[in-house]
């Protein structure tokens, strides 16, 4: 009888234990935070946005790592090569360099992209004053400034004051057009062939005249120096306190030494030129091949030796 009382005992017991299936309390950890993510060791990593991801998901491979962002509309779309990486911010409309004349945003106002690309305040233009220096204006896509850039015109060279030659470039001179100094580069009709400066004996190219000579020695030295024209006579300036005057030739006894009124050229179209050289003290003769300037007739290009 004790036997069978213990069997109801235990028998009870027996089937409490085994009644179910075995279970597990899973405990949730607290969130990583804003842009990491929990691996599965527990610990918690950031998320990987360069393409990679972290195993080829929505974040690693999929949306963000190789779609949208990682080589879509960011990685290799719209912002990566697309409109932002070369559309029309990288190579596209608006990455094309400004042209002269076309309009920029300048500090003071309107502005213009001048002769050197860069941008200058649009009310310059047309303004009376030639504009050469801080802001070049000076070219044909912006007419010369307007007109301001006209030649003979003032010019600025920073702490010198300029004037607009021939050639529309901004050169320093003495005192300009009519100064009494012949400037070749201010020789033309627009300057009244440089209000008649250039009118001195002589052909020569360039207005440079004939050659200048050391007189210091006693007698005359040639230097290769050139005479420059002013108010119609051919003059030497000196240099290093040594004294220049117009090399002349030619006998004394008979008549009054002469300068060369012509330099010597290989053909009537040499822009050149040599300097003739003085015989015995009696004439000026030219270097073989070539020819005084003065013998040759206009619209001819024939030269050489006599």
């Amino acid at each position: 009888m004790r036997i069978v009382s213990s069997l109801v005992w235990i028998l009870p017991l027996v089937i409490a234990c085994g009644d179910g299936e075995e279970k597990t309390t899973v405990v949730e950890a607290d969130p990583c935070g804003e842009g990491y993510v929990r691996g599965d060791d527990g610990e918690c990593y950031a998320i990987d946005t360069t393409g990679g991801g972290e195993g080829g998901g929505e974040e690693g491979g999929g949306e963000e790592g190789g779609g949208e962002e990682g080589g879509g509309e960011e990685g290799g779309g719209e912002e990566g090569g697309g409109e932002e990486g070369g559309g029309e911010e990288g190579g596209g409309e608006t990455g094309e360099d400004p042209a002269i004349g076309d309009p920029c945003d300048h500090p003071a106002g309107e502005g213009i992209i001048d002769c050197n690309g860069a941008c200058a305040e649009a009310s310059l233009i047309g303004n009376g004053s030639c504009d050469t220096f801080f802001e070049d204006l000076n070219c044909v896509e912006l007419e010369y400034d307007g007109g301001d850039c006209a030649i003979g015109a003032s010019c600025y060279l920073g702490d010198v004051g300029g004037i607009i030659d021939c050639d529309r470039n901004c050169v320093m001179t003495d005192g300009g057009v009519g100064d009494g100094w012949c400037e070749a580069s201010l020789y033309c009709e627009e300057t009244g062939f440089d209000g008649g400066d250039c009118e001195c004996e002589g052909d020569y190219a360039d207005f440079r005249g004939p050659e200048c000579c050391d007189i210091a020695s006693g007698y005359s030295e040639t230097t290769g120096e050139r005479a420059a024209c002013y108010t119609s006579e051919w003059v030497c300036e000196g240099w290093l306190g040594v004294e220049l005057e117009v090399c002349t030739c030619g006998s004394t006894d008979d008549a009054t030494p002469e300068m060369a009124t012509s330099d010597c050229v290989s053909s009537c179209d040499d822009a050149e030129g040599t300097l003739p050289f003085c015989v015995y003290g009696d004439h000026w003769e030219c270097p073989v091949g070539t020819v005084f300037r003065s013998t040759c007739e206009e619209g001819s290009s024939d030269g050489g030796s006599d």
